[in-house]
């Protein structure tokens, strides 16, 4: 519904939340539901693997020359 444009008053009215702070985790929460639905199954768990040792990746990724960023 918040994707849609659905003021968040509105969405706390009928997901029956008292306050914005709970109702706002739900909303993310649901957000990254939806992304991780949209996301191709090897990407999904490559960016798994990475997140489980993210100092390793970035020192693995450093020892072959991988770059970050656009440039």
């Amino acid at each position: 519904m918040f994707v849609d444009g659905v003021p968040i008053e509105r969405i706390m009215i009928l997901g029956r939340w008292a306050s914005l702070s709970s109702c706002r985790r739900y909303v993310q929460a649901g957000r990254a539901l939806m992304l991780s639905a949209e996301t191709p199954v090897a990407i999904a768990r490559a960016a798994t693997d990475l997140a489980a040792d993210v100092i390793g990746s970035l020192a693995l990724a450093q020892e072959h020359g991988v770059q970050g960023g656009s440039g």
